[in-house]
Order: C-alpha cells, then sequence, then structure tokens
C-alpha cells in the first residue's frame, strides 16, 4: 500500500499515460469473485471457458504493449512500467524468461 501512495504522488509531479494493454488477465465472469473459486495454479487456460482471455492473448497484448513503450521512449530514458501480478508474469514468458529461476 505504501507503494501506492508513492506513485499517486508521483503521478501528480510527473507526466504519465495509463495503457489499457498493461492491465491485468481478464477472467469473464469469474471478474470479482472471490479467489477461493479459481483452481490450483497454473490456470493455464482453465478461464477461457468463461470468457476469460487466452494465455497466449495475454502475452501478445502485454509484449506489443511493452514494444510500443520502448519504440516511444528515448534510448536510456527511465520509464516506470507499473501492471498486475499475473500479467507480468505473462510478459516474462512471452520474453524467454525462465520463470524457474526467477521465483
Amino acid at each position: 500500500m505504501k507503494t501506492t501512495f508513492i506513485l499517486i504522488k508521483l503521478m501528480h509531479q510527473l507526466p504519465y499515460k495509463r495503457l489499457k494493454g498493461l492491465k491485468e488477465e481478464y477472467v469473464g465472469s469469474f471478474e470479482t469473485e472471490d479467489e477461493r473459486l479459481n483452481p490450483p495454479v497454473p490456470y493455464g487456460d482453465f478461464f477461457v471457458k468463461y470468457g476469460r482471455e487466452s494465455i497466449d492473448q495475454v502475452q501478445k497484448r502485454m509484449l506489443d504493449t511493452m514494444t510500443k513503450i520502448g519504440r516511444e521512449n528515448k534510448e536510456n530514458e527511465n520509464v516506470l512500467v507499473v501492471s498486475h501480478a499475473g500479467a507480468i508474469f505473462n510478459f516474462l514468458v512471452a520474453v524467454g524468461i525462465d520463470i524457474e529461476k526467477v521465483f
């Protein structure tokens, strides 16, 4: 929570953009439901039958958005990108990071 307040303060001092491509994974009709309804991890494409976007869709969305951010900013310019755990996880997988070594 402390990080949230720091970021909110910075957002009023620095330019920022909200990009839909960085949003969390959409889980269809499970959206806003109790987490106890989730199956054991990894979820894989379990939620697709409930209207969720697939793992491939999340990875492509995150990869496309991060590529766009990289192209729109100057070389050696600092950029803070904030997203959600599941979306970040899928981005790391999309770029070939060995998740077992990270976590």
